[in-house]
């Protein structure tokens, strides 16, 4: 099957990998390519890794190729080289080979929901030898060995095979294997007796080594969450938005018009010795448009299109992509907003109410912006009278009147002054006959 695969990718890549200088590559890239011409692996496994390093990458990721790959890897030592002894068990490790499928992206580990966890290991069993003391002759013999792997996701017991499947529900994720190894042996002891080495008595020893191995990872959900919503439709065009969260690519298109995005490229990510291969996300971001405007913002893709008709949406993922539908429905929403008052002094709060409850609006007031869903508060600034909301194109307003203090002590003076005038006027009127001349 890995012969297969070989040929597949080295008839796609570049010509062959020993034709290539590895003095050409950077430091990182020269050190694994010198590695890769110096190792045991054969010609056709040496042109595929070397010319993955020189052939540009690529735009979507190859998880079957990788699992093919570390499957039929034959791991006879651990990765780490760590190995641990105890009485007649010599030489165990247990190392996680690789969870597949999985991507590294700026130095975390990613997952999906559903994957396999490849682990390995071994180890073996030495006897003891030769003559206790006080015997005149002593035996060994190797009653049972067992082994017992165990692979657990957060915790919860998983399988107990090499190549294990999981589930991953939490964002963390904490992949964890145990390997306990048991071995039993008769020990047979002769002593001297009447000038004879005879039978004398035998015991029976059990050694035991449990070692575990851990890799952290992030969970990344398969089929990406997404939001379409047509906002506008005026003079034969209409705007919308695509919202997208952990795409890693996308593709927006219609009857005549298409935004295609990607995100990352894909490379391989090599484990020495024995090259255990793991993909490597990078960002490296590309668009294409046609008869399409697109603005870009926070993973919210804004849109203006004439012809919205065989509207189709494909999200991709570092683990897999889903084609959607869209709904092209456009239903205007009447909104408004409110204040607590109308007359503020400097450093007052502003209570602003929206409605109706529940949506989210862009409110803007002394050219601070927010988010906001029910009600919002601001601090009252001179001169700032006006508080603007905004649904995507569309937009409504409240004027507020803000003084400061001084206008505040002056407007109380004032008033008292006049009210105490219209109560001189109203005493006057009905008890003062007033001629006219």
């Amino acid at each position: 099957m890995r012969t297969i695969f070989l040929l597949l990718a080295v008839a796609l890549a570049l010509p062959l990998a020993t034709a290539f200088n590895c003095n050409e590559l950077t430091a990182g890239e020269f050190e694994i390519c010198n590695s890769i011409k110096q190792s045991d692996l054969t010609y056709f496994e040496k042109d595929l890794l070397i010319a993955d390093i020189f052939k540009p990458s690529n735009t979507f990721p190859n998880h079957d190729f990788i699992y093919s790959w570390n499957l039929d890897l034959d791991i006879t030592n651990p990765p780490s080289g760590i190995k641990t002894s105890k009485g007649s068990i010599r030489n165990a490790w247990l190392e996680i080979i690789a969870p597949m499928p999985s991507v590294l992206e700026d130095g975390i580990l990613y997952i999906p929901e559903r994957g396999k966890l490849l682990s390995e290991y071994n180890y073996e069993v030495k006897l003891p030898s030769g003559r206790q003391r006080y015997d005149c002759k002593t035996k060994y013999y190797l009653r049972d060995q067992d082994e017992t792997l165990r692979i657990y996701v957060n915790g919860r017991y998983a399988g107990k095979d090499k190549l294990t499947s999981f589930t991953a529900t939490k964002e963390n994720v904490v992949l964890m294997v145990k390997l306990e190894i048991e071995v039993e042996y008769k020990v047979k002891h002769y002593r001297r007796r009447n000038g004879r080495c005879r039978y004398y008595s035998r015991e029976y020893i059990t050694d035991k080594i449990k070692i575990t191995d851990t890799i952290n990872a992030k969970l990344q959900k398969t089929n990406p969450d997404s939001q379409f919503k047509i906002t506008n439709e005026y003079n034969g065009v209409t705007s919308g938005f695509l919202k997208t969260n952990n795409v890693s690519a996308l593709e927006l298109s219609f009857k005549d018009s298409v935004y295609q995005r990607t995100s990352y490229v894909y490379k391989l990510n090599y484990t020495l010795p024995n090259y255990i291969l793991t993909l490597r996300a990078e960002k490296v971001e590309n668009t294409k448009l046609q008869n399409i405007h697109v603005d870009e913002s926070n993973n919210i893709f804004e849109f203006v299109v004439k012809d919205t008709s065989n509207c189709k949406i494909k999200l991709f993922s570092h683990f897999g992509n889903i084609l959607k539908g869209c709904n092209l429905a456009y239903n205007e929403i009447d909104f408004e907003i409110k204040t607590d008052k109308l007359n503020y002094y400097e450093n007052d709060t502003i209570t602003v109410e929206i409605f109706p409850k529940g949506l989210e609006l862009i409110l803007t007031y002394a050219n601070k912006s927010i988010s906001a869903t029910n009600s919002a508060e601001f601090k009252a600034i001179r001169n700032q009278n006006r508080i603007v909301a905004q649904l995507n194109t569309r937009e409504t307003k409240r004027f507020i009147n803000v003084t400061d203090e001084n206008n505040k002590i002056f407007l109380i003076e004032f008033s008292s002054i006049s009210l105490f005038g219209f109560i001189v006027y109203k005493f006057l009127k009905r008890y003062v006959p007033i001629t006219l001349t």
